[in-house]
């Protein structure tokens, strides 16, 4: 439920911040803390979709699958 509403969350403060953001942002930071390379803030968005959601699907479906295995060692 915590990574969710983290998710959530992010999603939500992305869509509020969207008409402030610049064409371009930071897509990639050096050991130096230099962006490295610039991209359009579309990919954010396809960054929630490729990290956050299966991270956040995961995160959810560990407990579900360790409580089915719990009940089926019960029984």
């Amino acid at each position: 439920m915590i990574g969710f509403s983290t998710y959530l969350g992010s999603l939500i403060f992305l869509i509020i911040i969207w008409g402030t953001l610049p064409e371009e942002v930071p897509a990639h930071y050096n050991a130096l803390g230099e962006v490295g390379r610039w991209g359009s803030k579309w990919e954010l968005l396809s960054g929630f979709s490729q990290w956050f959601l299966p991270v956040t699907i995961i995160g959810m479906g560990i407990p579900i699958v360790l409580g089915i295995i719990k009940q089926k060692r019960i029984q």
